[in-house]
């Protein structure tokens, strides 16, 4: 119970969390369609082998579905829109390849947010995002003093 003086805050608080919830047993089930409870793993595993199948194989004329894209839709986001999905990001999450925080975006203020709202609109118009944002970076996995690229 040390991570509070090693400014470790978010450990301390997780600590605490595990010694203090109540234990909460898993039940894996399935109900097969006599009504009989499945609770063996073969079992289990034999009906969503079963379900995926049946899902799979489904005749895509049989459905009904209506399916919605980007270039069917003519309306652009508000700035309202784009305004809720800064601020709902979430924190202490890993930075993309532009090193920019979720936490410097929300406090980046409102003229941040409408030079951002103003940016998404004109990809938006022009429907081609810039090739940086589509980049990718292989990151360096080290495992027992070997070096691994993925």
């Amino acid at each position: 119970m040390e991570h509070h003086t090693k400014n470790e805050s978010k450990k301390y608080y997780k600590r605490i969390q595990d010694v203090t919830q109540e234990f909460k047993p898993r039940v894996n089930a399935w109900t097969d369609a006599n009504g009989k409870i499945l609770t063996e793993k073969e079992d289990i595993q034999r009906k969503w082998k079963e379900y995926f199948g049946s899902v799979l194989k489904a005749n895509p004329d049989d459905t009904e579905s209506t399916f919605f894209t980007a270039e069917n839709e003519a309306i652009q986001p508000s700035y309202e829109e784009v305004t809720h999905v800064i601020k709902c990001l979430k924190n202490h999450k890993a930075s993309g390849t532009d090193q920019i925080l979720a936490e410097h975006l929300k406090k980046g203020g409102e003229t941040l947010w409408r030079r951002i709202h103003h940016l998404i609109k004109f990809i938006w118009v022009q429907h081609k995002m810039p090739e940086e944002w589509v980049m990718f970076i292989s990151p360096t996995l080290h495992f027992r003093k070997k070096l691994l690229t993925p």
